[in-house]
């Protein structure tokens, strides 16, 4: 009876290890220091469009590394790039054009290339052994990044810009946690971020 009770939480661990998998909360908000910045152009109508171009659909996953105490087992992240920076994009275009009825809109496009996520220890191996023998999170660094290209037709002229948002912070957590998960949640959203703030930048340079 004691073998059976053993092997079904080996079975139950196996079936986690493989198949679990946790989605990392969707933020779409945007920065109030870049609305301030935004400027209202009523004089010409846009087209807008977001291509997913990633290799793997428009979810991603990430192992996180093994080693820990308190979490040995990698676990699978889900979240859903595409949608997220659709809708920050289509904000921004709501936001800078107000013009519905121009009979020949500016045509952008924006392809999404890559997304990122990773995050590491910031401590010794000895602190964080011993951080986390006493059940205390230690301080993780998260990184994330986005690659996109913009595209712009206007006036008869097309110009391109490869734009890519980067940002990291530091939290105390513990792997697979809800503080863990949210962490990239915030990360990724100022990645993003910077995307608008810097497509936002190019539609200026180029007269919009």
């Amino acid at each position: 009876m004691k073998n059976i009770k053993q092997l079904s939480v080996i079975a139950i661990v196996t079936i986690c290890t493989i198949a679990c998998s946790t989605n990392i909360p969707m933020n779409t908000s945007m920065d109030d220091e870049l609305l301030y910045l935004l400027d209202v152009n009523d004089s010409i109508s846009v087209d807008f469009k977001l291509e997913n171009q990633l290799a793997n659909g428009s979810f991603f996953q990430y192992e996180k590394r093994e080693g820990t105490i308190l979490y040995p087992v990698a676990d699978e992240l889900v979240y859903n790039e595409y949608v997220v920076l659709n809708q920050m994009l289509n904000d921004l275009i709501h936001y800078r054009f107000t013009n519905t009825s121009d009979s020949q809109p500016a045509q952008i496009k924006v392809g999404l290339k890559y997304v990122t996520i990773s995050s590491g220890g910031t401590e010794n191996e000895t602190v964080t052994t011993l951080n986390s023998l006493l059940f205390k999170p230690g301080t993780r660094l998260y990184t994330a990044e986005v690659h996109v290209e913009v595209s712009i037709t206007y006036a008869g002229q097309t110009h391109t810009r490869s734009i890519y948002g980067k940002a990291n912070m530091r939290k105390a957590s513990f792997l697979k946690t809800k503080a863990d998960v949210n962490a990239f949640s915030a990360v990724l959203n100022k990645a993003n971020n910077r995307v608008v703030y810097f497509t936002n930048q190019f539609l200026q340079d180029v007269g919009l």
